[in-house]
């Protein structure tokens, strides 16, 4: 409004100037002071009020421009980091199925949820992280590693409360307990035997073999004519009393597995 005031001002001088002009002049005078009046006149409203209403659109402008490029920055951030999310719930959701396979094939009604916060990042950056397992007998939790190849490994472990445990008399009778301690079979497949029995049955089999034994020490062994070979020692080898589920783990592998009286048969 304040500057509406001052160019209809410097419009009234104008004005005020040209009838002086023409009330006092005459002939080339009052032609030529009148350009004049008007030249001077032009100038001075141009730099009075055009050029700062120049700068003033322009620098208008530049902070549209600015907002705009920090607007799209942030919005291109907050996709990023929308995307990422996505993708370690993705990531997530992969692992998960993994271990519910890997509890199913010892476990058929085994169903778990995770102890860890943020287990995102344990699939994204890799580590340790601790679940908790229902209908799975003797053990109440699992740890689980992810490694930097994206595989799995299991350890399964049982908590209970320390008001439960029974004092022992001696070192010798914690020992005793330890070595009954039940082996899980899935686990024991993956860190002592898949590598070992793969590479077996695969050389084997492209000699014309098709059955192997395991017995109850590891050995792993195949018959030749009327002689026994052994071709391999598994070590920890899960008691009997595990070999039902472990047959279980070697079927779901693609083998065939019979428990015998002495060993445990795979064929394939």
């Amino acid at each position: 409004m304040k500057k509406k005031t001052n160019l209809w001002a410097a419009i009234s001088v104008l004005i005020t100037s040209l009838l002086l002009i023409a009330v006092f002049t005459r002939g080339y005078v009052l032609l030529g002071l009148s350009v004049v009046t008007l030249v001077v006149w032009t100038l001075f409203v141009v730099f009075k009020f055009g050029v700062p209403y120049i700068n003033r659109k322009l620098d208008e402008m530049e902070a549209r421009q600015m907002r705009e490029y920090y607007e799209a920055e942030y919005e291109a951030e907050s996709n990023g980091k929308d995307d990422a999310k996505k993708t370690c719930k993705t990531l997530l959701r992969h692992v998960n199925y993994r271990i519910t396979n890997h509890l199913k094939s010892a476990y058929p009604d085994a169903a778990w949820e995770w102890e860890t916060d943020a287990p995102e990042k344990l699939v994204s950056s890799g580590g340790t992280g601790r679940i908790k397992v229902y209908n799975v007998p003797d053990f109440s939790h699992a740890d689980v590693t992810v490694n930097s190849k994206a595989e799995l490994s299991f350890k399964m472990i049982n908590v209970v409360p320390m008001s439960t445990v029974e004092p022992t008399q001696s070192g010798e009778n914690n020992a005793k307990r330890s070595s009954k301690d039940p082996v899980d079979p899935r686990i024991w497949y993956e860190q002592k035997a898949r590598v070992v029995l793969d590479n077996l049955i695969s050389d084997l089999g492209s000699r014309g073999y098709s059955n192997l034994s395991i017995t109850e020490e590891g050995n792993v062994i195949i018959q030749q004519a009327d002689r026994t070979i052994i071709k391999a020692k598994l070590e920890a080898m899960p008691d009997r009393f595990s070999w039902d589920r472990l047959s279980k783990v070697l079927q779901s592998e693609g083998l065939v597995a019979d428990i015998t009286d002495d060993a445990l048969n795979v064929s394939w």
